[in-house]
């Protein structure tokens, strides 16, 4: 949940503080533009969000996805559907390794913010949204993301391309260390975070390790990247169908390993998920049953 203080700082921008509370929900890309583009499943979501008193986790992952598209329709209807969400949002980092580092910070106790939380982004929110409303300001970001998607589509490809290189040198140290794949092969057991986004990190990456077919296409690279911080911190996240395949497997692997950080509930378009979806997260309405609010 956003909140726009009526206070103003010493650098004259509005005071502004957001909440993670559950459930929280993060959706892919292909899903933002399902629920925008029917009417009817849009409202169904929003409604049960509303209802559950959740929170949707956006990042700018999201909007540079968005540059991938020509046809402008797609992002216009993105940004009503995302701005009659706010303030029931929460700006969340996608970089799993700025999060699991910022975890390391909270269980030190040098910081009690939520690790996900993204506070650039949020100033950057709170600065626009205090010059109109905050359904208006998310409606201005997504038109100046589409207007300089070209070199948005630059920042997706490098973002790909730092995550490739990141796995192949994994690789070689796996060749070169014998070490590191006894280590990899044992249970992560000391990531227990606040969340679970190393151990998450951690399993993902070994998969892509092990399937050596896998092709290093930008799509692959930031589907993982959807993937690991928002099943850390989400009550369920809509993602495609691969990368659902990849979080179950997860999840087991947490589950034989003794490890016990959360994981989302994954759903995916196929086998009538997004219905399946709706339906959970209906159920969460005044049932009693909605999950405590996470650290923020």
């Amino acid at each position: 949940m956003i909140e726009l203080l009526q206070l103003l700082g010493p650098d004259g921008r509005p005071y502004v503080r957001q909440s993670l509370i559950q459930p929280a929900v993060y959706l892919d890309t292909w899903a933002i533009c399902d629920l925008s583009e029917d009417a009817k499943i849009g409202s169904r979501f929003r409604e049960a969000l509303f209802e559950a008193r959740g929170t949707l986790v956006f990042s700018s992952l999201n909007f540079v996805d968005f540059a991938g598209m020509d046809d402008p329709r797609h992002t216009a209807r993105a940004a009503e559907f995302i701005g009659s969400i706010a303030p029931h949002m929460f700006f969340s980092h996608f970089d799993p390794f700025i999060v699991c580092n910022r975890e390391f910070e909270v269980m030190t106790g040098n910081t009690k913010e939520s690790p996900a939380g993204d506070a650039g982004l949020l100033a950057e929110f709170a600065a626009a949204a205090s010059n109109s409303n905050m359904r208006q300001a998310i409606i201005a970001w997504f038109r100046s993301m589409y207007l300089a998607r070209e070199s948005l589509r630059a920042d997706r490809d490098g973002m790909a391309e730092a995550l490739f290189l990141g796995i192949e040198g994994l690789r070689a140290r796996i060749v070169q260390e014998p070490g590191v794949a006894k280590d990899m092969r044992q249970p992560v057991r000391n990531a227990d975070r606040p969340r679970s986004t190393f151990v998450l990190l951690r399993v993902l990456i070994a998969q892509m390790e092990a399937d050596r077919s896998l092709p290093k296409t930008p799509n692959n690279a930031i589907d993982f990247l959807h993937c690991v911080v928002p099943a850390a911190y989400c009550s369920y996240v809509l993602v495609d169908a691969q990368w659902f395949a990849r979080l179950n497997r997860a999840k087991e692997q947490m589950d034989i390993g003794g490890i016990t950080a959360s994981v989302a509930m994954p759903f995916t378009k196929r086998n009538n998920g997004v219905e399946a979806f709706l339906t959970a997260l209906e159920g969460l309405r005044g049932s009693g049953r909605i999950p405590p609010p996470a650290v923020s």
